[in-house]
């Protein structure tokens, strides 16, 4: 029911991921308008955990160029992340594992959650998109949200329009001193 990660941390605490690593203007906008955001790391919208498994889907986009929207908050006891609308200039980037892309702030409470705040947010969009609240404006219920069977208050709350911006990559690869994805892609034999 509940989602997990079982993959090799990243430097910066939360598992191996995927997705758009959010340039220095876009983290400015988040803080401006979030004073409370912060990031130990790299500011990185979730596209996928654990790139091992299925990281050839992501590859042909690797190092390039992406647009996000904030569109909503979600939030509860134990974890919180932004939903975010994510394209590139072919068209919108989808998910996989989260139901929609997330970008994490740091955890809230719990160990698990401050253990790997990207599960615990996975959790949570999961459960509210099983319940399919995660398209509504605002809600809120007291509801169980992680495997411990704690129920917590839970909302979802829709966001002014809040555009961001970089480069789609995977965790180990991402420089943040550049802003680029290292990343080469294989050359066919001939």
């Amino acid at each position: 029911q509940f989602p997990s990660s079982h993959s090799e941390p990243s430097p910066d605490g939360t598992s191996a991921a995927i997705g758009l690593f959010l340039d220095a203007a876009s983290v400015a906008r988040l803080k401006e308008r979030y004073p409370a955001f912060s990031s130990p790391g790299p500011a990185m919208v979730l596209l996928q955990m654990d790139p091992a498994a299925r990281s050839r889907v992501f590859e042909p986009l690797y190092g390039t160029t992406a647009t996000g929207w904030v569109r909503s908050h979600v939030s509860s006891n134990t974890a919180s992340a932004f939903l975010v609308d994510v394209a590139v200039s072919a068209g919108n980037v989808t998910a996989v594992g989260p139901p929609v892309p997330l970008l994490v702030p740091p955890a809230r409470g719990g160990a698990a959650a401050a253990a790997d705040p990207h599960a615990a947010a996975v959790a949570l969009a999961t459960r509210l998109a099983e319940l399919g609240v995660l398209g509504e404006s605002n809600w809120a219920r007291m509801l169980e949200v992680d495997p411990s069977g704690e129920r917590g208050l839970v909302e979802v709350v829709r966001q002014g329009p809040l555009a961001l911006s970089g480069v789609i990559c995977a965790s180990g690869l991402y420089s943040a001193e550049t802003e680029t994805c290292a990343w080469e892609p294989a050359r066919p034999s001939e």
